[in-house]
């Protein structure tokens, strides 16, 4: 073939693999154009894998995909000797019968060509013809088409890349679907909710460690999601009970235990059989009932209170604490036995401060979640705004995060939401990075003209419900908004108008 109408075809066959429509595309042109070019029978895509050759895509002279790509032509021998210069390879049996490969030869070929593609993954195009001929394809010609294979598998490389991007679009598109507080771009955090998918599959106990508010409870459910357990979630926070109604709750009770025990509760436990029981704020859990629960996690058993027997349980446990468990460890405050066994895989959670990236994703879905929630017109935060929520601490974490943006929903009059419409006043945002869920007097900023907490609270809560009124809202719809009963609110405009009276006179 002349030289100019070659390469005027190698163009072409480079521009036709650029644009096709995906990567198995690609490579099914490439193959195809190679095979039509070289006047061959069968080309085949090979890639080497932990020292062993795989066909990945075959084709026949028709453009046919060819089926059987695990037993096809290639030779091994061959090959590796194009690998080991990276130089296209040309061999014509057609005039001889010594020194075939026996692969070659079992499959009749009489000419074949490999073009070494990329060194990692070593990646070659194969060509094979059982056609005989005289005449030889020149070392010109063979230079050109390694130059047009490579520069062909280049455009294929970056349909692999994009294609692996969309794929990744759309993992965080199922994350932000399936739990949408769990939305981030942080590459830490990213990082976090990797490493949960992997160990969610096996029944090893999780340890969240993080402030309140950044989400544990969201991550414990998703770990749930992703491990495939049949049974259900069962969310206990250890800190809210004592610790005789506690182990009632954990590990149920009989009939006539205690007073008030009228009948048989089979408890948390037993709720989850074959699912997670999350442990929250697990720092907390009384001494006195340590011992107990983890002699229910090593031995799988739980007996319920005021019960002799014994009941086996299925359960995987995931606990969450704000606190230092090796601190209340040394103090005495928790026992040892029950650390190592809670913490198997340790997750530690930062806190949004530290995910800045985080904050105008999470804050933008919370307001659109929150004027559909409200049947509220769709708004958006100016850029002052979300400027204003960058340089803020967030000492609540994602869930003061989610009530600023449902409040800036409800307060702001105007499509967009300005720095004012944030109520951020009650913490100061110079919050201690060491911020532990307990509040100094130091967090707080002056009240205005003197005010205590108590009524910059009334002033805060008659401003929402002045706001949602003026916005043409029933007092029905307000209360339901604000979720608090009509007389609560009632109660809060009353105490406007004896204010003011007391005022006239």
């Amino acid at each position: 073939m002349a030289n100019q109408n070659l390469s005027n075809q190698l163009i072409e066959m480079i521009e036709r693999v650029s644009k096709a429509e995906s990567e198995s595309a690609a490579r099914n042109d490439l193959l195809k154009s190679l095979l039509s070019m070289f006047k061959m029978d069968q080309s085949a895509l090979y890639e080497k894998v932990d020292s062993t050759y795989g066909c990945r895509l075959a084709v026949d002279r028709s453009g046919a995909i060819m089926k059987a790509t695990t037993s096809a032509f290639g030779s091994v021998t061959l090959l590796d000797q194009a690998f080991m210069s990276m130089e296209p390879l040309y061999r014509n049996f057609s005039n001889t019968t010594s020194s075939i490969p026996k692969s070659i030869k079992e499959d009749s070929l009489r000419q074949i060509v490999i073009l070494p593609l990329s060194r990692n993954p070593s990646t070659a195009i194969f060509l094979g013809s059982r056609m005989e001929s005289d005449s030889s394809i020149t070392t010109e010609a063979l230079e050109q088409f390694k130059i047009a294979a490579r520069a062909a598998w280049l455009a294929i490389n970056h349909f692999r890349t994009a294609e692996n991007l969309q794929k990744a679009e759309r993992e965080l598109q199922t994350i932000r679907t399936t739990r949408k507080s769990l939305t981030t771009g942080d590459t830490g955090m990213i990082k976090i909710l990797d490493e949960v998918a992997r160990v969610s599959g096996f029944n090893v106990s999780l340890l969240l460690l993080g402030e309140s508010g950044v989400g544990k409870e969201e991550i414990a459910r998703w770990a749930h999601e992703k491990s495939g357990r049949k049974g259900a979630f069962v969310p206990v926070n250890c800190a809210t009970l004592s610790e005789s109604l506690l182990e009632s709750e954990l590990f149920g009770f009989r009939k006539g235990a205690f007073t008030g025990a009228n009948q048989n509760r089979e408890g948390l436990f037993r709720a989850a059989e074959g699912g997670t029981l999350f442990l929250d704020e697990i720092g907390e859990i009384p001494i006195g009932l340590q011992a107990k629960l983890l002699r229910a996690l090593q031995e799988r058993k739980v007996r319920p209170v005021g019960s002799d027997e014994e009941i086996n349980v299925d359960v995987r446990i995931i606990s969450a604490t704000h606190q230092d468990l090796g601190e209340k460890v040394q103090q005495g405050q928790f026992r040892a036995d029950l650390f190592y066994r809670l913490q198997e895989f340790i997750i530690r959670i930062p806190a949004l401060r530290e995910r800045l990236v985080d904050i105008e994703l999470l804050a933008e879905q919370f307001l659109i979640q929150a004027t559909s929630e409200m049947s509220l017109p769709e708004k958006k935060f100016t850029p002052d705004c979300l400027k204003k929520m960058v340089d803020y601490s967030w000492p609540g974490n994602i869930r003061e995060l989610k009530s600023a943006c449902r409040m800036a929903a409800i307060l702001s009059r105007n499509p967009e939401i300005f720095a004012e419409d944030l109520r951020l006043q009650v913490l100061n945002s110079a919050a201690p990075a060491s911020f532990n869920g307990k509040l100094a007097k130091k967090d707080f900023v002056e009240s205005p003209r003197g005010q205590s907490l108590k009524e910059m609270a009334r002033d805060y809560e008659r401003k929402i419900v002045r706001d949602l009124l003026a916005q043409g809202k029933s007092q029905v719809e307000a209360a339901a908004v604000l979720e608090i009963s009509v007389r609560t609110l009632h109660r809060i405009l009353s105490e406007e108008e004896s204010e003011n009276l007391s005022v006239q006179l």
